[in-house]
Formats: structure tokens, sequence, C-alpha cells
């Protein structure tokens, strides 16, 4: 790690809060889009839906949803894991010499 503690401790909080906003935000979008995910799963058999812009943001939610959660995944196993792991090995307080 480096010699400035404070701003690692930092970006991991920033990192941790954008994990769990992408995951909210990404639930959320899920929710809002689950009756299209239902008829997707369901083999698209008909249209059950009627064309208002309500269904277009349906769509957009059922697609962008999922989106956010891998989104999130990411971030959770490429920056914030490795995050975690290289502050459990460097445990210790940083050694700061003066020259």
């Amino acid at each position: 790690m480096t010699d400035r503690p404070l701003e690692i401790a930092e970006m991991g909080l920033r990192t941790k809060f954008r994990v769990i906003w992408k995951f909210l935000s990404g639930y959320i979008l899920i929710l809002i889009g689950a009756p299209v995910l239902e008829w997707a799963f369901a083999g698209f058999v008909g249209f059950p839906f009627p064309g208002s812009w309500a269904t277009a943001g349906r769509f957009a939610a059922a697609l962008f949803g999922p989106l956010q959660i891998l989104g999130g995944l990411q971030l959770f196993l490429f920056v914030y894991l490795p995050y975690k792991i290289a502050r459990k090995q460097n445990a210790g307080s940083p050694d700061l010499r003066r020259r």
C-alpha cells in the first residue's frame, strides 16, 4: 500500500458506497421491469403490454437493472475485494519514517 492511509481508506469507503448504490438501483430497476422479465422468461408468447411510454420505460428498466447489478458485482470483485484483502494483509500501522 502507499503512505497515504487516509486517502486509501476514503477510496475504500467511496467504493463500498458505489457498490451499494449500484446494487440498490439495479434491484429497483429489476422490480420496475419485472413484468417484462416475466414475459421474457415465459418465452415471449404474445405481447401483453399496451404500446405506451410506460411500456418503453419498463423495457428500459428490464435492460438496465441487470446491467447495474453486473456493474456492482464488477466493482465488488475487482476493486473493493482486492482493497479489503490488501488492508487485511497490511493490518499494522504504516511505517512513516521521516527523512
